[in-house]
């Protein structure tokens, strides 16, 4: 599930002696572009490179999210790159305006396409792109500033991490929902540090020099709770003298011998649906028993759903429940230029249910009892709610003792809510043991403002 976040976060305030100039971009698309300046490895003018790459999920040896990646650049126009994962293969060569493409697999997986993209692009077009207003980072230093000691002041300020969150609706009316899209830079010198979008999620770690560029040498991404692939660069090299027959294209693919993603409305998706049993709603332990929820659908070439993905959702169970329905669905292949293609899309969806097997909720004490790793809240000196202030969040634990989700029981304003949510993502507890199995739990934390 692509967590909880808050809406416009500066999550620590430091000083820093600095001296160099950080201009403050006024949009997204300005940050986006001084960060691909910074650390993007493509950029036009890079230095030729040779990369390798491991992609597994972390404490997960024997799972499929594993691959490996290699990348030849010269130029943008001229480059080589190479994917192995365990049902998908991929050898691109791009020279000049030619593309040779060699695929084995019927399926290009999206959590892959995403590593991809995060690799070498740092982030789809459409966030590349975004006009959305950034903060005024000059206004907040300048109150931050105010509470310095006098023999510090006069230093630059390190802002931290500077988010922007933006919702836009989803689904077909009457059946709506809200989906979020946040993007954070850190602050100086700008690099990019995390993207969670509907169908593309990325953070970026472990910023490294290569040729005056800081490039993450760690990528990952949670798609949903308890699942967090990660990749890590093994090499990267200089290119001093590239073999010209590795870039040589004989013949440029055909559209039908090229792996090719498209994402279309749910408007369009849905028209292409050819079974779709409707949806017997199970009893719920916990949570809303109406509302609504939307998800990351993506469909192979024949019009089979391949993945599955959880957005914004009023209720996380019913969630689950939709996303083993509609990977049995079937959609008419969606046609490009004659031949058919992959298809991605958000599909939104109205669920009305009951409690059945409520889950118990243990009280602060009992919950912290299970805590085996625990972390604080930490609150933006600008914007720190008053020394003392304690407020309770509701967390949700799954059997493995993993929290997979919060609720705001107590309509906290993000203030309190954004710091306790980065906190809670932290913790682990031992499992639930109920009837003498493990069990799913909530449990109401509660913490004091420092």
């Amino acid at each position: 599930m692509r967590h909880l976040q808050c809406a416009f976060m500066i999550c620590s305030l430091a000083v820093s002696s600095i001296a160099k100039d950080n201009p403050n971009p006024k949009s997204v698309s300005e940050a986006m572009e001084r960060a691909a300046q910074l650390s993007q490895l493509t950029a036009p003018g890079s230095t030729p490179f040779h990369l390798k790459a491991t992609i597994a999920e972390l404490d997960s040896p024997d799972s499929d999210y594993k691959a490996e990646v290699e990348m030849y650049w010269v130029a943008r126009d001229q480059w080589r790159r190479t994917l192995k994962s365990p049902d998908f293969s991929q050898t691109i060569i791009v020279n000049g305006g030619k593309i040779a493409e060699q695929n084995q697999g019927d399926y290009f997986p999206l959590w892959l396409n995403e590593f991809v993209i995060a690799m070498f692009d740092l982030a789809p077009a459409q966030i590349k792109q975004s006009k959305a207003l950034m903060p005024d980072m000059t206004a907040v230093q300048k109150k931050a500033a105010k509470n310095l000691p006098p023999a510090l002041r006069g230093l630059r300020l390190d802002t931290g991490t500077q988010c922007v969150r933006n919702q836009e609706p989803a689904g077909i009316p009457p059946i709506q929902n809200n989906i979020f899209t946040t993007v954070c830079f850190r602050n100086p010198p700008g690099l990019l540090e995390s993207v969670s979008s509907p169908g593309f999620q990325a953070e970026f770690r472990d910023f490294k020099e290569f040729h005056g560029k800081n490039v993450a040498r760690r990528i990952s991404q949670e798609p949903e709770p308890g699942t967090k692939i990660e990749a890590r660069v093994t090499e990267l090299t200089d290119v001093k003298e590239s073999d010209p027959a590795m870039f040589s294209v004989q013949a440029p693919s055909a559209m039908h011998e090229r792996a090719v993603m498209m994402r279309v409305s749910e408007g369009v998706a849905r028209g292409l649906l050819l079974t779709a049993p409707e949806i017997a709603w199970l009893p719920v332990r916990d949570g809303k028993t109406n509302g609504t929820f939307s998800l990351v659908v993506s469909v192979d070439k024949e019009g089979h759903v391949r993945e599955t993905w959880p957005l914004n959702s009023d209720n996380p169970f019913p969630q689950d429940q939709a996303r083993k329905a509609v990977s049995e669905w079937r959609f008419k292949p969606l046609m490009m230029e004659g031949v058919p293609v992959q298809m991605e899309s958000v599909l939104t969806f109205a669920f009305q249910t009951r409690i059945g097997d409520p889950i118990p909720v243990l009280s602060d004490a009992d919950g912290r009892k299970l805590a085996i790793e625990t972390a604080e809240p930490s609150f933006v000196l600008a914007k720190k709610p008053a020394t003392g202030t304690q407020f309770t969040v509701r967390v949700a634990v799954n059997e493995e003792g993993q929290v997979i989700g919060l609720k705001n029981i107590n309509n906290l304003d993000m203030a309190l809510l954004g710091p306790a949510n980065v906190a809670l993502h932290k913790w682990r507890f031992r499992p639930y043991i109920h009837d003498g199995k493990p069990d799913r739990f909530d449990t109401d934390i509660t913490f004091k403002v420092p």
